[in-house]
């Protein structure tokens, strides 16, 4: 009597045990954590839950922790697609019991500042390199700096307003500004113009080519090098003069425009001759 009463007890436990799988007895639970945020702050977040018959979705609001409940045994996918943060999808199984305690780990989406600096030099356009950018706002500062081509890219931003100042030595500063709503492409493009500041340029060579008052422009050390006699000499029979900035800092790119309009000039008139008995170091003759 007690075998059979034990037989009945073992079929009616394995039928209910199979009956509460069938009918979904077990649930996930667990909780949302943010990467560099407090997680308890996180707006509304759906959650989707699917396997291959059925999909779950819930939304939770003012807590991180979250349950799904009714599922039966077998793979599921859990799906997790908020604004601002990358996309996760994870997979997640259930055997003989409930899942408790389960992480799913949100990462805020990262951004990139591409683009291209073009710097406006006496009446062209040039590329240049090792140009600096300061991209920054309240929280944090990123560097950047343009290739050989001009190219430059800031990355690891977060969505957000940021300034923007674009600087190199003989040019002036340019300040603009960028947002990244979080809606656009991960990586966002801004042209950037900057133009020398020049004290001389391609138009002062040609002012002082009317007003009969030629140089021919040198960049010198701490103190200005100093003229032997066949520079004296030269001078004289050119009817110009030697100018060495010493150790002020001048754009080359404005001296290069400034010298190269001279070269033509003094070309024009004297042919060739002239560059017989020019000094070395006279900025950008060999390019011309």
């Amino acid at each position: 009597m007690k075998s059979i009463t034990s037989y009945l007890l073992f079929i009616w436990f394995a039928f209910y045990s199979f009956a509460a799988v069938a009918q979904g007895k077990f649930y996930i639970e667990g909780r949302i954590i943010m990467s560099g945020r407090d997680s308890r702050f996180l707006g509304v977040t759906a959650i989707k839950l699917k396997n291959e018959e059925k999909l779950f979705e819930i939304k939770i609001k003012d807590s991180n922790l979250f349950k799904i409940g009714n599922l039966k045994k077998g793979q599921y996918t859990i799906s997790i697609d908020k604004f601002g943060y990358n996309k996760v999808d994870t997979t997640v199984s259930i055997f003989d019991s409930s899942i408790q305690n389960f992480e799913i780990l949100l990462r805020e989406k990262r951004f990139s500042i591409v683009g291209k600096v073009i710097v406006i030099s006496g009446i062209g356009k040039e590329i240049l390199d090792n140009i600096s950018l300061r991209v920054y706002n309240e929280f944090q500062t990123f560097w950047g700096r343009t290739d050989k081509n001009g190219l430059f890219e800031v990355s690891h931003l977060k969505k957000g307003k940021y300034k923007i100042k674009v600087g190199r030595d003989g040019y002036a500063k340019v300040d603009t500004s960028i947002t990244i709503s979080g809606n656009d492409s991960t990586k966002q493009t801004l042209n950037i113009t900057i133009r020398e500041k020049c004290e001389v340029n391609q138009y002062l060579a040609l002012k002082d080519i009317q007003a009969g008052t030629i140089k021919l422009l040198i960049f010198g050390g701490i103190a200005p090098s100093v003229n032997t006699k066949f520079d004296v000499k030269f001078e004289k029979k050119y009817n110009l003069k030697y100018h060495d900035f010493g150790c002020i800092h001048v754009g080359y790119e404005c001296v290069r425009d400034y010298n190269q309009t001279i070269f033509t000039y003094l070309d024009k008139k004297y042919g060739k001759k002239w560059r017989v008995g020019i000094r070395k170091d006279v900025i950008s003759l060999k390019n011309h």
